[in-house]
């Protein structure tokens, strides 16, 4: 009977549970499974405004650290997507090599989403839910004011007694040592964002274009009281989720987190001018006829000028009668759909034809396109 009771006795204290008729199992204590971060996005193809997006697979996506040097590069699938996965956290950027023909239309570090109205809507590195409909975008803060972003990128808005106000969304604070001390004690500084700031015991203050007194609260916040006495506070200087057109963004991520919606996307180039000319049918000897050159960037992306070149002269079917006259002038750079007129004019001098053909010549950041148009005017006594 002793033997038997110590038996279960060391049975017991092995970290065994015995019952009679019962199979005998081991317990175990697992440790905790360790977790990892990762960023995740997509590049798609905005060329034709397709909603809901189109992907644009085999894409070179490159994920550097914070000291620029390459960690892991992928290809994007072919819906467009691409994952980094096994990350810690910290600071990193998201690079994209665009395939041939492709610049780059925007980047988000956020989730946006489309209502049934086609806005386009995402929760902001401000807190605030933001929307974009026509290029316009537009949000409202925690006191009910009606924001948007204007030309500039500027943060503007319409305070409760309808003045009106405009700040830098985001800026670099200036170095302390750009700091003038006072005769009252005081630092002062003009700031990045336009005004002049003052700083006395730990305590920043400034006054807006608006005669606003703002100051720093505890948490690096920018809060001021507007003329109808409502008090408001807001990040300074938030990153926005949008940043620039360099095929990159930087994202910082924590521990096991799942950072979605690295966005990227692209429009197929397409450098085009078009070039129309327009003129007298007839005309009569000794008369002056005037020609019309409107040369039209129909194109998708800048044109970066060039030349327009002009032959005017006497022509029949078998070509130029004599050589013609030419006028060569510089094209101005054109964005898509700009463009300009030159006028040209000569006297007919005898029966026959005269004509006009233009060539316009534009370069484009891949090269170069052309387009050359004519028009003939039959000329009598």
């Amino acid at each position: 009977m002793k033997r038997i009771l110590s038996l279960i006795s060391v049975l017991t204290l092995a970290g065994f549970t015995s019952h009679a008729g019962t199979a005998v199992t081991p317990a175990c204590n697992s440790g905790s499974t360790p977790c990892s971060a990762s960023i995740c996005g997509q590049v798609t193809d905005s060329t034709f405004g397709s909603v809901p997006v189109v992907g644009l697979p085999a894409t070179t996506v490159s994920l550097n650290n914070a000291l620029g040097a390459t960690l892991n590069t992928t290809t994007t699938d072919a819906n467009g997507n691409y994952c980094f996965t096994g990350l810690q956290a910290g600071t990193y950027t998201v690079v994209v090599t665009p395939l041939l023909g492709y610049i780059q239309t925007n980047v988000t570090t956020c989730c946006h989403s489309r209502d049934s109205s086609g806005q386009d809507n995402w929760l902001e590195n401000d807190g605030c839910t933001h929307h974009k409909t026509s290029h316009t975008e537009c949000w409202t803060d925690s006191d009910n004011c009606r924001h948007w972003r204007d030309s500039n990128g500027n943060d503007c808005w319409d305070d409760k007694l309808n003045q009106h106000h405009c700040q830098p969304i985001s800026y670099t604070p200036c170095p302390q040592n750009n700091r003038q001390l006072l005769p009252d004690g005081r630092q002062s500084w003009t700031e990045n964002d336009g005004c002049q700031h003052y700083d006395q015991s730990d305590v920043e203050s400034w006054q807006d274009g608006n005669l606003c007194s703002h100051y720093k609260d505890d948490s690096g916040r920018d809060c001021w009281h507007d003329q109808s006495g409502g008090y408001h506070c807001q990040a300074p200087g938030y990153s926005p989720c949008s940043g620039p057109l360099d095929n990159t963004a930087t994202v910082t991520i924590t521990a096991c987190q799942s950072k979605s919606c690295v966005n990227f996307s692209y429009i197929l180039s397409i450098p085009l001018v078009t070039v129309t000319v327009s003129g007298p049918t007839f005309a009569v000897s000794g008369q002056v006829i005037s020609y019309n050159c409107a040369v039209t960037n129909t194109g998708n992306v800048r044109l970066l000028g060039g030349t327009i070149s002009h032959n005017v002269g006497n022509y029949d079917a078998n070509g130029w009668v004599g050589e013609p006259s030419v006028v060569t002038i510089t094209c101005p750079t054109l964005q898509p759909g700009q463009g300009c007129i030159v006028q040209q004019r000569c006297t007919s001098s005898s029966n026959g034809y005269v004509a006009c053909v233009s060539k316009a010549s534009c370069k484009h950041e891949k090269g170069e396109t052309s387009d050359t148009k004519g028009v003939g005017t039959k000329v009598d006594k």
